[in-house]
């Protein structure tokens, strides 16, 4: 069985800052976007946390990067995630190597698929 269920509103910006509770003001006033952010959980077996963080620091962006605005962001290969060199990146079939050399049967199988579709593995 799944459960979805709503989380906590959001609080409201602008003007409506006055009505937060003290705590709230405290706590998130002094950011434009108030109490909202994003969360990455990754959750899985085999997987390389060096990786992983290496290939998100790789797609973040300067502050000159940022004012440039979402319709010059959308353009970027690396916001988008590829690698000229491989469908999957380098990075990603290293991990898949290492996982699959490690007895991971998902990774193994990603590979073989790779292989059998004639994608660059090195």
């Amino acid at each position: 069985t799944r459960t979805v269920k709503p989380g906590s509103r959001w609080l409201p910006l602008g003007e409506a800052r006055q009505s937060w509770p003290e705590e709230a003001l405290a706590k998130w006033n002094s950011s434009p976007y108030g109490d909202r952010r994003q969360e990455l959980v990754f959750i899985g077996s085999a997987m390389d946390e060096f990786a992983i963080r290496q290939q998100l620091d790789g797609i973040l962006l300067t502050e000159e990067e940022f004012a440039q605005g979402p319709e010059v962001w959308s353009q970027w290969a690396k916001l988008q995630g590829l690698e000229p060199s491989s469908p999957l990146g380098d990075n990603a079939i290293g991990t898949l190597q290492h996982a699959a050399e490690m007895g991971d049967p998902q990774a193994q199988f990603a590979l073989g698929t790779c292989y059998e579709k004639g994608d660059q593995v090195p």
